[in-house]
């Protein structure tokens, strides 16, 4: 499982969005016209990968009548959390990016609420998104359709709903080692582990994933070029993370757009719970 890689095609994208591809909105937690359950996020669904860089928080507005309700805005490259941020399935809820707006101090029980977004993400491949799908309207000023998405909350007597947290702690970087875990030895990783049979030398040097502390400083503070200015770990920002694009594949089997080398393991995909481990490790800042 040679993370770091380097190999041929090194910077080059694997795949090509053909000109036309459009990226749409697919599914909704809740859905429209549904009911909002506290503790949840607003979820959307796109059928295929964003660029996280793309996606600006503004871009995503949640509001009842003229109050506005200040939220988190958070892109899962691959979803690593059920939908409304409860715990994963054992695959994934979306086929590919997820954008989940997480109101910080909850919402207002029994009040009509619309989730407004405006259609600037790009996708993965450099796709635009489709605005002639279900959900979106005409702008009020005339520029491009708004996506809208309208729900409600139960009946409160509280000042407002509980906000989401995560459902379960985060892992740290030594939970990642345990048994039955990514970085497990005899595990997936092999050639990173140097007392492994498996080894490889030049994997080790990249990346030593032979115990958690030295694992630690080289996933934080990687050597050499990765691919498209992404650092290896962005705490707190999976999507950010070239360790969590360099583990996902196309369904072709190539690695993402732009991501230096193959993806990894090489043999077949990571498993869906070893990549939601990954995710929740670096969402929760990447601790060691």
């Amino acid at each position: 499982m040679l993370i770091a890689s380097t190999a041929v095609g090194c910077g080059l994208p694997a795949t090509a969005s053909a000109p036309g591809e459009t990226i749409s909105v697919v599914d909704t937690h809740p859905v429209d016209g549904g009911t909002y359950e506290a503790g949840h996020t607003i979820d959307l669904c796109f059928d295929r990968l964003l660029d996280p860089r793309t996606v600006d928080p503004a871009d995503f507005v949640i509001a009842s009548g003229p109050i506005v309700v200040d939220a988190d805005v958070f892109v899962q490259l691959r979803p690593w959390y059920g939908p409304g941020g409860q715990p994963a399935a054992e695959a994934p809820w979306c086929d590919g990016s997820v954008v989940s707006v997480r109101p910080r101090a909850g919402l207002r029980g029994g009040v009509r609420y619309r989730l407004r977004m405006r259609p600037d993400p790009v996708g993965w491949n450099g796709e635009t998104i489709d605005v002639s799908g279900p959900g979106f309207l005409p702008a009020e000023d005339g520029d491009d359709p708004v996506f809208t998405l309208e729900f409600e909350t139960p009946p409160s007597d509280a000042d407002a709903l509980a906000p989401w947290n995560p459902p379960t702690p985060a892992p740290s970087l030594g939970d990642l080692f345990a048994p039955g875990r990514p970085f497990a030895p005899g595990g997936l990783c092999g050639c990173h582990d140097r007392d492994d049979v498996r080894a490889d030398p030049t994997a080790v040097a990249r990346l030593d994933l032979s115990d958690p502390s030295v694992a630690f400083d080289d996933l934080l503070t990687p050597p050499g070029a990765l691919s498209e200015s992404f650092p290896m770990v962005a705490p707190e920002d999976p999507s950010g993370s070239f360790l969590l694009q360099k583990v996902m594949r196309t369904p072709a089997g190539l690695a993402l757009r732009g991501v230096r080398g193959s993806p990894m393991p090489p043999e077949r995909p990571l498993p869906y719970a070893d990549f939601v481990d990954l995710a929740r490790w670096i969402e929760g800042g990447a601790l060691p």
